[in-house]
C-alpha cells in the first residue's frame, strides 16, 4: 500500500495541531470542516490559530 500526504514545515504542523480539536468537534456536530495549509474552514468560514476561539469549538 502506498500513502501520500503533505509535508509541512514544523511551524505549520504546530498550527494545524492546535486547530485539529476544533475541526473534529465541528465535524461531530455535522458541520463541513477541513484544514487547508494552516487555516481551518468550518462551514466555509475561515479561522486561523488566532481566531479559532471565535468558531465556538474548543481547542484545548
Amino acid at each position: 500500500m502506498i500513502s501520500v500526504s503533505d509535508q509541512f514545515p514544523k511551524s505549520i504542523q504546530a498550527r494545524r495541531k492546535i486547530q485539529l480539536p476544533a475541526m473534529v468537534s465541528a465535524k461531530k456536530d455535522g458541520k463541513a470542516a477541513y484544514l487547508s495549509y494552516d487555516k481551518l474552514y468550518i462551514d466555509n468560514r475561515m479561522y486561523t490559530v488566532d481566531t479559532v476561539h471565535n468558531s465556538g469549538y474548543s481547542i484545548s
